[in-house]
């Protein structure tokens, strides 16, 4: 595990620095105040990316990422489906039976918010209403890209892949599928997935054959 941090200090410092800001941040305001603030700042280059950039969290991106890896290495390609398929357990357990009671943004806004915001809303991206906490895309986003970046040697390419997930986890806020303290929830699921099956499974599993090298 240290030769694990040692090696992704590129993701994980940036990951844990950010972390930590945005828990302070969270303690110190209302959840409602935050998704205000961020929802303010838009324009339409943002609107468009943002749009398409939150698919990188979904399950079709996440199926071909593990059918890529089976070219690599199967080995690579087992701890990403078992991270993928632990982390989507346990989020949709969260959801469903822990915090089913929590609203979306624009349910929250509309049901429970004392005030009298209107929710800048994309065309083709309507939010849903219920099950918010937590995350699931930004929690297979961190899966996928903090996978990425142990894969890789190139620490400027483990950097660009926190950039990626950071992405992900700001477009679900961005396009008010999510709160903040979701997003936060989500990649740490992710984030604690992934070091415990790499962990398990590089310890057991040492062979590094694939479609291409058998």
């Amino acid at each position: 595990m240290k030769q694990l941090f040692k090696d992704n200090k590129a993701f994980i410092i940036p990951y844990i620095s950010v972390l930590l800001i945005v828990s302070a941040v969270l303690l110190y305001f209302d959840k409602a105040e935050i998704h205000i603030f961020i929802n303010s700042f838009h324009n339409n280059f943002f609107d468009i990316f943002f749009k398409y950039w939150t698919y990188l969290g979904d399950g079709i991106f996440s199926a071909v990422f593990v059918v890529l890896l089976l070219f690599i290495s199967y080995r690579k390609a087992l701890i990403s489906a078992v991270s993928l398929i632990l982390t989507g357990l346990v989020i949709q357990i969260l959801k469903h039976y822990v915090y089913f009671g929590n609203y979306r943004p624009v349910m929250y806004f509309k049901t429970e918010y004392e005030g009298n915001y209107k929710l800048h809303l994309i065309e083709g991206t309507e939010p849903a209403n219920f099950f918010s906490f937590p995350s699931g895309h930004t929690a297979a986003a961190f899966v996928i890209f903090f996978l990425s970046a142990i894969f890789v040697k190139n620490r400027y390419l483990k950097f660009i892949f926190f950039i990626s997930a950071f992405l992900v986890g700001y477009s679900r806020v961005y396009l008010s599928w999510h709160f903040v303290g979701d997003t936060v929830a989500g990649s740490l699921t992710g984030f604690i997935i992934v070091l415990i099956t790499v962990s398990f499974i590089s310890k057991n599993i040492k062979s590094d054959s694939s479609l291409l090298k058998k």
